[in-house]
């Protein structure tokens, strides 16, 4: 995404940080502190790890948040979101379950006020009705 390579380098350098330092750190968080798809499928278990995760995931949403602090809408500035900013969400969303106990929305004003755009996005408010559709004909 960008309208020219300078956006598209940034929108990758800063997919890239989210996806790195934020996301993935709270997926291993996830895994290996709460063996989170159950010990059986959970190979490995080591809650030290998943911690030091979690504090490398809350010092990198810091950073992210001085970024969102001069009042951007979007990690690039622009209108609409781009890819940086679906990555971002995810994380946030991932950092939500009650199991990671690391909500990024609650702990930093920027990024709460990223995932308040992104929830009031007629997509995602679609998506999120499509899927609790879908909950709720698997378990019936």
């Amino acid at each position: 995404m960008g309208a020219s390579p300078l956006e598209q380098g940034e929108d990758t350098m800063w997919e890239n940080r989210v996806w790195t330092h934020i996301l993935y750190r709270i997926v291993t968080l996830f895994h290996v502190k709460n063996q989170g798809l159950g010990p059986k499928l959970e190979l490995t278990h080591n809650p030290q790890w998943g911690e030091h995760c979690r504090k490398e995931a809350l010092s990198h949403a810091a950073l992210v948040d001085r970024h969102l602090s001069d009042g951007r809408p979007w990690m690039l500035g622009g209108d609409t979101p781009t890819f940086a900013d679906i990555t971002l969400c995810v994380a946030i969303a991932f950092s939500k379950f009650p199991v990671n106990a690391t909500p990024l929305d609650e702990r930093f004003e920027y990024l709460d006020g990223i995932w308040k755009r992104w929830k009031a996005r007629p997509s995602f408010q679609t998506a999120m009705r499509m899927a609790a559709a879908d909950w709720r004909n698997w378990h019936i």
